[in-house]
């Protein structure tokens, strides 16, 4: 009796979304518990130095290694963002739940693109069903983690609803202009997928044959991987500019985590044939616009915060930059005639 194929079950990445979830800031904040127990780090006023310690006090704008704090150098989100991440959301779920699926207006593609996508597809069973199981994981799954991650961590772990309420709502918009993009795209585009173009093709074997599925002719921007990449990008922003997770590997793993779970989905939305390579460029370029462009230009800003709060935390109070002019005028005599000096430093 020839041996019987069995289904490699595609667990492995949301067991690792799942304890990236949940362990590793339950791991982080009990280290933190053990660190407080210790009585060499009992806080103390910031006005109050540690024996041997000198310097300034850091203003208002500098935080610990390990708080998670609103800096007063990032852009809030401002009243008209709101009514916009509301609409673009809006727009989005309507284009591709309430109106007419895409007609099929656009088939096939140019020859590096299907060479690409027959090199790396994969076309059987259950190996392509594993790889669909496996992108669709990520694409929920990343959603999720970004609601766990900018809500339940700075709310209840770090009790601060100002930071959680900031977070969602930049993570919001940036979804919001993915759906947007996305949905309107595909609806007014209507490329239709690699896999249903080869359902004539016996060698290539297509699946999603009924013109009248609705996801025969949305090949075209690739959404799955655009999602991803949205959610990788947010991820590693909010933990680049706070320490959710504590600072250091656990808040670099979770973006690290997160780039993976990106580049796996792009690659299986091709080698499952949802998507020409084409298709996935598209996608790719949207994520990282709504994911990482957008959340800098309009609140985090291009600049270093560490870097900008430390050195204001150097200079003392009421002393301004070295870098700024001073100067002023004073009376004085030369040759025995009045005269002004500007004294100063340019």
């Amino acid at each position: 009796m020839p041996p019987q194929e069995t289904a490699v079950r595609p667990s492995l990445l949301a067991i690792a979304l799942a304890v990236l979830t949940v362990v590793t800031p339950v791991v982080t904040f009990a280290q933190e518990g053990d660190s407080s127990a210790d009585p060499s780090a009992q806080a103390r006023p910031l006005d109050e130095p540690a024996d041997g310690e000198t310097g300034a006090t850091p203003d208002s704008n500098a935080s610990t290694s390990t708080e998670v704090r609103w800096n007063d150098n990032w852009e809030k989100v401002r009243w008209w963002q709101y009514p916009t991440a509301v609409g673009l959301n809006a727009f989005g779920f309507t284009a591709r739940f309430a109106l007419d699926d895409p007609e099929p207006n656009w088939e096939g593609t140019i020859s590096i693109d299907q060479e690409i996508l027959d090199a790396i597809a994969v076309r059987d069973d259950p190996w392509r069903s594993n790889l669909i199981e496996v992108s669709d994981i990520g694409f929920f799954g990343s959603m999720a983690y970004r609601a766990f991650d900018s809500v339940i961590v700075p709310g209840y772990l770090h009790d601060n609803w100002e930071v959680a309420w900031q977070l969602a709502w930049i993570d919001l918009q940036a979804f919001g202009t993915v759906a947007a993009v996305l949905w309107g795209t595909q609806l007014y585009v209507g490329r239709v997928r690699p896999t249903s173009a080869n359902c004539d093709d016996p060698e290539r074997r297509g699946s999603i044959c009924d013109p009248e599925s609705s996801e025969y002719a949305r090949s075209f921007i690739a959404g799955h991987p655009a999602t991803a990449i949205t959610a990788a990008g947010l991820t590693c922003l909010h933990h680049e500019h706070m320490p959710l997770y504590g600072g250091g590997f656990a808040d670099d793993l979770a973006c690290g985590v997160m780039i993976g779970n990106a580049v796996v989905n792009g690659f299986t939305r091709v080698m499952t044939e949802h998507h020409y390579p084409s298709d996935l460029l598209f996608g790719t370029v949207l994520g990282l616009t709504a994911g990482w462009v957008l959340p800098t230009a309009l609140h985090y800003g291009w600049g270093d915060d560490e870097d900008d709060a430390a050195e204001t935390a150097r200079l003392p109070k009421g002393e301004p930059d070295s870098s700024t002019p001073v100067f002023t005028f004073s009376p004085s005599v030369i040759d025995d005639e009045p005269a002004l000096m500007l004294l100063g430093r340019f």
